[in-house]
């Protein structure tokens, strides 16, 4: 069996001095592009929440809004009229502010999925990982030959 490890060993340095460089560029490729759409997939997803979240607070500011507008509309005193109207007011600034910091928010997530992409791009592509990825590579000891080296079952064989 000692043949069979050596024809092993020497297959592996072959494999990492000779395959190994035009492999590791296409696993890399291949790696960026799970990690991109990893990323854009969580994206999708906070913006789906936030969007959701977004709907639900504007539609709940809209409501009382209207609430307060009706009641200032019914109201059958100045003092109760004046309340109502502000409240309306209050309301509507509510409204318009969460739509402008979400807008904002919007933004930065934007800007924060752009930069992930970037740098991720950037990082998998430098020099100094694909040296330490060689360095790894070619730190792994040839595949194992245990099951070369077992005798096999007869009775695994016979089904």
């Amino acid at each position: 069996m000692g043949i069979f490890r050596d024809m092993v060993a020497v297959l592996w340095k072959v494999f990492l001095e000779y395959i190994w460089p035009y492999l590791w560029p296409l696993i890399r490729d291949r790696l960026i592009k799970k990690i991109l759409d990893a990323v854009e997939e969580l994206v999708k997803l906070i913006l789906l929440l936030f969007r959701k979240r977004n709907m639900e607070n504007k539609e709940y500011a809209e409501a009382k809004e209207a609430e307060a507008r009706q009641n200032a509309a019914n109201a059958t005193s100045p003092e109760t009229k004046a309340a109502a109207e502000a409240s309306a007011s209050a309301w509507q600034e509510i409204r318009e502010k969460l739509e402008r910091e979400n807008s904002k928010l919007l933004e930065e997530l934007q800007k924060l999925k752009e930069k992930i992409m970037k740098d991720s791009i950037a990082s998998a592509s430098s020099q100094e990982e694909s040296e330490r990825m060689r360095k790894s590579i070619w730190a792994l000891p040839p595949p194992s030959l245990s099951d070369i080296e077992k005798p096999k079952d007869p009775e695994s064989t016979a089904s």
